[in-house]
């Protein structure tokens, strides 16, 4: 196992979503992303209580390592997975949940499960943008990020968010390995169709 560190970044995507307040560099209105990222880090790591350490320093000598980003569910904060998170962090891989616009329980105004639809668009932009940082010297997650060893998960609307960006034709993205689906479901809302040619592996529990 691995001490667990943690950082968060908030990414802008560019959008025409619901966030007319927030602007991109260029002024253009984007959607906010607030996104808690745990990697492998030096240190003792402890038990498996031991809580993450914001800013620890990384383990690069060991990585990189296969990402893993998970889609929380309606109405339920993204950090309330945190056991979950900690304990894959631990075995050796960068994790990262986003908040994704509209559906978090502190959302102004209250959740608007509609939003659901924007989210595999989200997603994808939530994995490019962390290639992107391990790319990145200035980033705290250079050289960390395992980019053809990549895995989605989700539970609940976020499973179904999940399903679309890994094996739907709408949205499926092509550099997602493997899939792991927690009591998620096929959403006619996404349209296209699953499960076509290029589908990665799936777990899914029900």
């Amino acid at each position: 196992p691995y001490r667990v560190g943690m950082t968060s970044v908030q990414l802008l995507e560019p959008s025409t979503g619901s966030l007319a307040n927030a602007k991109t560099s260029t002024g253009q209105p984007a959607r906010l992303l607030p996104t808690v990222i745990r990697y492998p880090a030096h240190g003792n790591p402890g038990s498996a209580a031991s809580p993450p350490v914001p800013g620890a320093p990384p383990q690069r000598g060991a990585g990189p390592f296969p990402l893993v980003v998970f889609s929380q569910g309606y109405d339920y904060p993204a950090e309330g997975y945190s056991a979950l998170l900690d304990a894959w962090a631990r075995a050796g891989f960068v994790v990262a949940d986003p908040t994704y616009p509209e559906t978090d329980p502190a959302t102004p105004g209250g959740p608007n499960e509609s939003d659901i639809v924007n989210h595999p668009a989200d997603l994808r932009f939530v994995v490019s943008s962390l290639i992107a940082a391990s790319h990145r010297a200035s980033s705290p997650l250079h050289g960390l990020v395992k980019a053809d060893q990549i895995a989605l998960i989700g539970q609940s609307d976020g499973g179904d968010v999940t399903l679309a960006a890994s094996a739907n034709t709408c949205c499926r993205d092509s550099r997602v390995k493997a899939a792991v689906i927690l009591s998620g479901a096929e959403l006619a809302a996404f349209g296209g169709a699953y499960y076509g040619s290029g589908s990665p592996p799936l777990l899914v529990v029900q």
